[in-house]
């Protein structure tokens, strides 16, 4: 599907798979703001840029719920590609299984898009620098509520990679990426700025944030593997559901009861209009039973990560982790008998 210039169509519950172009295999947008929602992208594949969506020259798509799943791009953005001032607003969408040289799961170039409560997993970058998860080149994209998880690359970047990039990112969480040389959760060069504000890093090869050519992030309120200089940063296991699993991509990254990332990030950096977490769960939600070691608005404390802790709903769940299954049974057994008597 080619839009060109003023051409901004709704597009809903539809299926683009197995094309190929030159650029933007499964969507083109040349100068057009086209409404996307509930749709799958897969197995599209670019000669050039954008296998799965192609965005450039002032388009600012808006993109919802929607997938996009195995498609490649000779060059760059494998599920999407923004160029010269595309910034579009992605909101609820899975990028999996992508491949290009840059970004392979999305590939920012002089953009600025928006991505919230998105996930970027197993996308790997191949031939270019880097940039598993996605590359952003000249770009200041605002990143919320994202996961970065089994992402790869053959040179440096895993999660993501930056060049002259000045990006935000806020209650994001990187775990299981790798690069073969430097900055398995991420790498920034020349001249690169993000902010990194309640964000974990854990659980990336060879290491998690590595900075080259007058690179350098700052990072508040944060987890990260190693340690990191800054306000509010811990280094401490964020005791994640399931990161246990063999496979990285059936890895839980909600965080379980006892985790020093619950209540510890900065309420005032949350966005307003953000409710919500990646799962759809409350945001604000402060847990009575862990210590506030963050930045509170009456009395709430946010949690470090994607995923907001939530309070046990479930009879019977005892870890919280939303799935009553052997570890609870596990818990309670190890648990049995180990209590006082009452005073009477």
């Amino acid at each position: 599907m080619f839009n060109q210039e003023n051409s901004n169509p709704t597009v809903t519950n539809c299926r683009f798979s197995s094309n190929s172009a030159g650029y933007g295999a499964g969507m083109r947008n040349n100068g057009s703001s086209p409404t996307v929602t509930n749709c799958t992208f897969s197995e599209n594949s670019a000669r050039g840029e954008g296998g799965g969506m192609d965005n450039r020259y002032d388009s600012y798509p808006a993109v919802t719920n929607c997938t996009f799943s195995g498609n490649t791009a000779n060059t760059n953005g494998g599920g999407m590609f923004n160029f010269t001032n595309s910034n579009p607003v992605v909101s609820e969408c899975t990028f999996s299984d992508n491949e290009a040289g840059w970004g392979g799961g999305m590939c920012n170039d002089n953009s600025n898009p928006k991505v919230r409560n998105c996930s970027f997993s197993n996308n790997n970058s191949i031939g270019g620098d880097g940039g598993g998860g996605m590359m952003n080149f000249h770009s200041t994209a605002t990143l919320v509520n994202c996961v970065f998880l089994n992402n790869s690359s053959a040179n440096v970047g895993g999660g993501m990679f930056n060049v002259y990039g000045s990006l935000t990112m806020i209650n994001c969480t990187f775990s299981g990426n790798s690069a073969v040389i430097d900055g398995g959760g991420m790498y920034n060069d020349w001249d690169s700025y993000p902010i990194l504000t309640n964000c974990i890093l854990w659980a990336d090869e060879p290491n998690e944030i590595v900075n080259n050519h007058n690179s350098n992030p700052t990072v508040t309120y944060s987890d990260v593997q190693g340690g990191w200089a800054g306000l509010g940063n811990i280094d401490a296991n964020p005791l994640f559901v399931d990161a246990n699993h063999p496979d990285p991509n059936l890895w839980n990254l909600r965080l379980s009861y006892g985790s020093t990332c619950i209540d510890a990030g900065d309420t005032t950096a949350v966005p307003t209009g953000i409710f919500s977490d990646m799962n759809g769960d409350l945001r604000r939600l402060d847990d009575p039973a862990s210590p506030d070691t963050g930045i509170s608005i009456f009395g709430v404390t946010v949690d470090m990560g994607a995923y907001e802790f939530q309070l046990c709903r479930i009879p019977g769940d005892v870890n919280c982790d939303g799935v009553v299954d052997f570890k609870d049974v596990a818990i309670l057994c190890a648990s049995w008998l180990t209590g006082t008597e009452p005073e009477l």
